[in-house]
């Protein structure tokens, strides 16, 4: 793909300032992102009746969701067909992504996103420049060659891997050099490619340069680049910066929630621990470290009394869901991704401000959005491209609610 950084995955959260409860537009910003409201592709909802968001995918620079009919609506840029819209540079809302059956669960990448059908069909639609998809402007259910029954996709910055049904995993690239394929050799594929040695896979992840599977028995297995300590099994950062895993390693027992950013995992196990290694040069494994490679597994330093419920991990920021609703984060905070008012990254988790009934999180490369309890959307961080949604090109340091859904 055409980013060097991060895999992307989720977040939420919103703070006491803003324009939280009034579910205004804030001020500021501009509006010539998107078509206007009675021209141009169709919004998602017109009008925003129920419009009760069920699930949420982040990418590089564009945001997907999910409505209880199986429709699908995408905003912020387009460069690469993110929002499935020919001539549309970038939307500050939501516009529906046209063409698709429905949807019972959506799949983010980098820059592309995917939705499984009700039949089991994969469509997906978005950036195509490396030969691993074929450039469309629309969705299209032929992009994945030569396997079937997909149930999950993790996309690095130059390599992604599908696991099937019957709980294998495969990959392929433009670019395997370290290892991010799986199969032992350095080679690079542009056909899918078995990973051997795991099965019975229920979950997959891809950093930039590095993936790992939890199986059913809830163990985790990583590969690929190493030189940031990022597999986690003790090698590799400094000063050992060529130990990349060309195989799977067995990394950890009882895990039940994996999660990559661009050099760094992070584990959720069985008691509400959290688990990060791997990069921390923007803090983002949470301890409180300084050292600028973790090259195992160390827990995060969340408050006491917080029983964890989901992790997801951004480019260089994670954040963790509680079962009480509430929203901690940690990392870089460009544009204010962590959602708390404030810049600069922080090595030690702080709560997103506002928000304390979320039921489900989505982290971009540097946005941040949250599902809440009445299914409003709400995002904030970097909006450069519009992704965050409320109608405005400004970034936001604190939760909004997003634009055109209710």
């Amino acid at each position: 793909m055409v980013l060097a950084s991060s895999a992307c995955s989720g977040s939420h959260g919103e703070t006491d300032a803003g324009a939280a409860d009034t579910g205004t537009v804030p001020d500021g910003g501009e509006l010539d992102a998107g078509p206007p409201p009675d021209g141009g592709p169709e919004p998602l909802c017109r009008p925003p009746a129920d419009c009760r968001v069920e699930a949420v995918v982040a990418g590089t620079a564009h945001t997907c969701v999910r409505l209880p009919d199986g429709r699908v609506g995408c905003w912020g840029g387009n460069r690469y067909f993110q929002l499935a819209q020919e001539g549309v540079e970038a939307s500050v809302w939501p516009l529906e992504v046209s063409g698709l059956p429905e949807v019972t669960r959506l799949i983010r990448g980098y820059l592309f996103t995917c939705g499984l059908a009700a039949d089991g069909e994969l469509w997906c639609w978005g950036d195509g420049t490396e030969l691993m998809f074929d450039e469309t402007g629309g969705p299209s259910s032929g992009w994945v060659s030569r396997l079937s029954d997909i149930t999950d996709l993790a996309a690095g910055g130059a390599h992604v891997c599908a696991l099937q049904s019957t709980g294998r995993v495969s990959c392929w690239g433009f670019r395997g050099g370290d290892g991010q394929l799986g199969i032992g050799t350095r080679d690079v594929h542009l056909e899918p490619q078995l990973v051997e040695g795991i099965d019975d896979v229920v979950e997959l992840a891809s950093g930039y340069s590095h993936t790992c599977a939890r199986t059913g028995s809830e163990q985790l297995y990583c590969w690929g680049r190493n030189r940031e300590g990022q597999i986690g099994d003790g090698t590799g950062g400094e000063p050992e910066p060529t130990a990349d895993a060309l195989s799977p390693v067995l990394v950890l027992d009882g895990v039940r929630r994996v999660v990559t950013g661009g050099n760094f995992t992070c584990a959720l196990r069985g008691a509400g621990e959290v688990l990060c290694w791997g990069s921390n040069m923007s803090a983002q494994i949470g301890t409180g470290s300084f050292a600028r490679t973790v090259p195992s597994p160390e827990p995060v330093a969340l408050p006491a009394g917080i029983d964890i419920a989901d992790i997801v991990a951004g480019a260089a920021h994670t954040c963790a869901l509680a079962t009480s609703g509430r929203v901690l984060c940690w990392g870089a905070n460009d544009g204010g991704a962590l959602g708390y008012g404030s810049m600069g990254f922080t090595r030690l988790p702080v709560e997103v401000g506002g928000i304390d009934d979320a039921t489900a999180i989505a982290l971009g490369y540097e946005h941040t959005c949250a599902i809440r309890g009445d299914g409003e959307l709400w995002c904030w961080g970097l909006n450069d491209e519009g992704q965050v949604g409320d109608g405005t090109t400004v970034d936001r340091g604190l939760p909004v609610r997003v634009v055109g859904l209710r």
